[in-house]
């Protein structure tokens, strides 16, 4: 499995460095409503792009995860108290056998 990881890794770094050989040529960027424009070439204004939204995608899903993070810190923090509890020396064990029932009241004479 590492071998193919590995062999798609290289691929791709293959495929990216040759876009990037093949789209060097610089292209401006104009920032419409702001007063400035940048010149980069095109590979790098693509790859920037794809690193914007990878990093985007991550602080969406990070948020979107919040809910999920918090339920399992409460039940974590549950856990630890029920431990807590469950070792505790000054805390009596209950009876693990409990009294014997043969379904029939008993009644003194």
């Amino acid at each position: 499995m590492k071998l193919v990881f590995r062999l798609l890794g290289l691929l791709a770094a293959v495929v990216l460095v040759g876009f990037a050989l093949a789209n060097r040529g610089p292209v401006a960027i104009d920032f419409a409503p702001l007063p400035f424009a940048v010149e980069a070439p095109l590979y790098l204004v693509l790859f920037l792009a794809l690193a914007l939204g990878i990093v985007l995608g991550g602080v969406g899903a990070w948020i979107a995860a919040s809910p999920a993070r918090r339920r399992a810190r409460g039940q974590r923090r549950a856990l630890a108290a029920a431990r807590r509890e469950r070792d505790d020396p000054t805390n009596p064990p209950a009876s693990t056998n409990p009294p014997a029932s043969t379904g029939r009241a008993v009644t003194a004479r």
